[in-house]
C-alpha cells in the first residue's frame, strides 16, 4: 500500500506544479492607471455665459466638448489711457478652438476676434456650431508701459450657432 500511495502522491504534486507554472504563463490582465497631464484641469464654464481667459489658458464649454484657448494677441492698437486719441483703436486676439474629445481627430479651428472694432462682427467667429464673441480686453493700455502677453485677459461669450 506504501508503493502506491507514493506514485499517488507524486503524481498529484506533479499536476499542481504544471497547473501553477501554466497559470503563470498567461498574465492576468491589470487595469491601467490613466494618464494625467501636467497642469490644472480644465474649467469648465456654460454656453451663453461670459467668461475670462488669460493668456496661454484654455477653457471647455460645458457639454459642447469644445476646448477654447487664448493664443495670444496679435496687435494692440488701443488708445492708451493717458492720452487722447482721435480713434479707440482696436486689438486682434487670436483663438484656438478644438474638440476637447480625448481620441478625436478634428481640425483646430484658428480665430482672430476683434475688440473694440466699429464693427460688432469683427468681434465673433464660428467654430464647432459655436459662435464666440469676443466682449472685453484687459488691461487698458497706457503709453508709459508695455503689456506682456502674459497679462492679457479677454472677457469672451460662446453662444449657439
Amino acid at each position: 500500500m506504501k508503493t502506491r500511495i507514493l506514485p499517488a502522491i507524486a503524481i498529484l504534486a506533479a499536476t499542481a506544479v504544471m497547473t501553477a507554472c501554466s497559470a503563470d504563463d498567461e498574465p492576468t490582465p491589470r487595469p491601467r492607471a490613466t494618464p494625467t497631464l501636467p497642469g490644472p484641469s480644465p474649467t469648465y464654464v456654460a454656453a451663453g455665459r461670459q467668461f475670462t481667459l488669460q493668456q496661454g489658458r484654455s477653457v471647455e464649454i460645458a457639454a459642447a466638448h469644445i476646448r477654447v484657448s487664448f493664443d495670444q494677441i496679435v496687435n494692440d492698437s488701443r488708445c492708451p489711457v493717458d492720452v487722447t486719441c482721435i480713434r479707440a483703436g482696436d486689438a486682434t486676439v487670436a483663438l484656438n478652438v478644438s474638440s476637447s474629445i480625448p481620441g478625436v481627430l478634428a481640425p483646430v479651428v484658428q480665430l482672430r476676434l476683434v475688440v473694440g472694432s466699429e464693427s460688432s462682427a469683427a468681434a465673433t467667429g464660428h467654430a464647432y456650431g459655436y459662435r464666440i464673441t469676443a466682449l472685453d480686453l484687459k488691461p487698458a493700455p497706457r503709453s508709459t508701459q508695455p503689456i506682456a502677453q502674459s497679462d492679457y485677459v479677454v472677457t469672451l461669450v460662446a453662444r449657439v450657432g
